[in-house]
């Protein structure tokens, strides 16, 4: 897939966009091997192809191609960085970015947007924007943080979402640490 060009990168980075599309790739379908070319019922019932692709774009009776599930995770990547990028006021992080991003990829950007977690980012208070993070921890009303639900992936999903945003996981070989910790406008 070809970040470099893409209105993502334009948006918000080469470097943001190139690890969300891999964090996304991760979390949705575990790999660009693994993702699913048939579409499926999500835990909540909903129609999702490809990595985690929701919404019009989704045919239930159709297979996608590699090249079309990579056009709609870009496409859908920008849609929902851009969304939640809009209701951040304050200058964040790539790490923060990522991680915001992410968290509106599967969870809404009106949701993510309307949250706690993003009041607190939006008064400056960068610790507890990313602690408020694990607080989307729950699926169709059930706790993802207990097992036997059958959705503890949500919740190991918002403690990694966290660790990127508290830079306790790194990108690797993009840049220095100097750069990564730069915070940058968001409007």
């Amino acid at each position: 897939m070809n970040i470099s060009g893409s209105d993502l990168a334009k948006r918000i980075g080469v470097v943001a966009a190139t690890f969300l599309a891999g964090v996304l790739v991760s979390f949705e379908s575990g790999s660009l091997d693994n993702r699913p070319h048939k579409p499926y019922r999500d835990i909540g019932g909903i129609w999702t192809v490809c990595d985690g692709i929701t919404g019009k774009a989704v045919v239930p009776s159709r297979t996608y191609s590699d090249a079309e599930c990579d056009l709609l995770l870009a496409e859908e990547a920008y849609r929902h960085s851009s969304g939640v990028l809009d209701c951040i006021t304050e200058p964040i992080s790539v790490y923060e970015q990522v991680a915001y991003s992410s968290l509106a990829y599967n969870n809404g950007i009106a949701a993510v947007c309307r949250s706690k977690t993003i009041s607190a980012l939006n008064a400056g208070d960068h610790r507890a924007g990313c602690a408020g993070i694990e607080s989307f921890y729950k699926a169709n009303d059930l706790d993802c943080r207990v097992k036997e639900n059958g959705c503890y992936g949500v919740w190991v999903r918002r403690q990694k979402e966290r660790a990127i945003c508290e830079m306790r996981i790194r990108i690797p070989g993009l840049f220095d640490d100097a750069l990564a910790e730069m915070t940058w406008r968001t409007s």
